[in-house]
C-alpha cells in the first residue's frame, strides 16, 4: 500500500463514500481491505446493504453499521478485482449503488 491509502475518493454519482482503497491504488493480495462510509446516505437502510466482491454477494462476511461498511476478503489472487454496493433507503428508494475496480498484486 501507498501514502494514498488516507485518501478519500468522493464518488459523485452516488451516495457512498469510498475511505479504503483509494482510486488507483495497488494493494496486495494479503492486505485487500474495503471500508465505505455511509455517513452521506443518512437515510440508507442497513439491512438492505449488499456488497459484492468479483460479483460474489459477500454481504454476510461483511461489518455492516449505520457509519460504515468494512470487508477484509480472506485470500485473494492478483488481478483486477471488482467490489460493489447496493442499498435502499428506509422508505424503499434504491440508492444509486457502485461500482469500484480494485488492482491487487501477489504478495
Amino acid at each position: 500500500m501507498n501514502n494514498s491509502d488516507t485518501n478519500i475518493t468522493y464518488q459523485k454519482e452516488h451516495n457512498f463514500l469510498i475511505i479504503s482503497p483509494a482510486e488507483d491504488d495497488i494493494v496486495y493480495s494479503d492486505a485487500v481491505l474495503i471500508m465505505v462510509s455511509l455517513f452521506n446516505t443518512p437515510e440508507i437502510d442497513i439491512n438492505s446493504v449488499h456488497i459484492y466482491f468479483n460479483n460474489k454477494d459477500v454481504t454476510a462476511n461483511a461489518f455492516i453499521s449505520t457509519g460504515i461498511v468494512t470487508y477484509m476478503p480472506q485470500q485473494v489472487d492478483a488481478g483486477i478485482k471488482t467490489f460493489s454496493i447496493t442499498a435502499s433507503t428506509r422508505n424503499g428508494e434504491t440508492i444509486p449503488p457502485l461500482r469500484h475496480i480494485i488492482s491487487v498484486l501477489k504478495k
